[in-house]
Formats: C-alpha cells, sequence, structure tokens
C-alpha cells in the first residue's frame, strides 16, 4: 500500500510537471500568435520584416557581382546588310518560333533582294 501511494504520488508530480510545461508552450504560442498577426494588420510592419529579413539573407548569402551591369545603346535592325565574310542565306521563320538559315551557295549579294511577304499566322 505504502509503495503504490509513493508510486501514485510520482506520479501525480509529474503529471503536474508535464501540465505546467504544456502550459507554458500555450502561453508562448499566444504571444508568438499575437505577434504574427500584429505584423499581417501593419503594412509597415510587415514592409519592414521582410526588408529586414531580405537584408539579412543578403549578408549571409550574397556575394559580390561577377559581371558589371552596363547600359548599352538600344540595338538596330540593319537591314540588307551582311557581316562581313556572311554568305547570302534564306531565313526561314516557323510557326513555331523556330527559325532555320540556308546559305545560297553561288549568290551575288548584290542580287538577294529583301523581300517580305505577308502570311496570316496561326489563327488567321
Amino acid at each position: 500500500e505504502q509503495a503504490e501511494y509513493i508510486l501514485e504520488t510520482k506520479l501525480k508530480q509529474l503529471a503536474r510537471l508535464e501540465e505546467m510545461k504544456i502550459r507554458g508552450e500555450q502561453d508562448e504560442l499566444a504571444k508568438e500568435r499575437e505577434k504574427i498577426l500584429g505584423i499581417l494588420d501593419s503594412k509597415t510592419k510587415l514592409k519592414k520584416l521582410i526588408r529586414d529579413e531580405l537584408t539579412a539573407d543578403a549578408k549571409k548569402f550574397g556575394d559580390a557581382r561577377r559581371s558589371p551591369l552596363v547600359q548599352r545603346q538600344a540595338a538596330q535592325a540593319q537591314l540588307g546588310q551582311r557581316m562581313p565574310g556572311q554568305q547570302p542565306a534564306v531565313h526561314r521563320h516557323q510557326d513555331f518560333g523556330l527559325a532555320d538559315r540556308q546559305a545560297l551557295p553561288g549568290a551575288d549579294a548584290q542580287a538577294l533582294q529583301l523581300q517580305q511577304r505577308s502570311t496570316p499566322g496561326p489563327g488567321g
């Protein structure tokens, strides 16, 4: 009887300790929930949190850029002109966005004219 009483008392103490631990976790989770809801309710807090996290990630994982960003002039199409050493060619464009270039053997560069043909695309 006395041994059972001692065991039962120890079990009750353990149960109480476990209950206190669970209540402590509940309190922590409730505080965290309120903090998160406060952030979600405020655009300013949310933007600050995102900025702080991105800055921390950049410091932790970022490295020096290997290729510099430079601003260049806009590219311009040069119809009828060829690059040096380029043979006259015919370019075919298919409906799937694929391009094919076929050289014209023996063609004179002056004889090759740019011809535009109006063909309806897919669905029209």
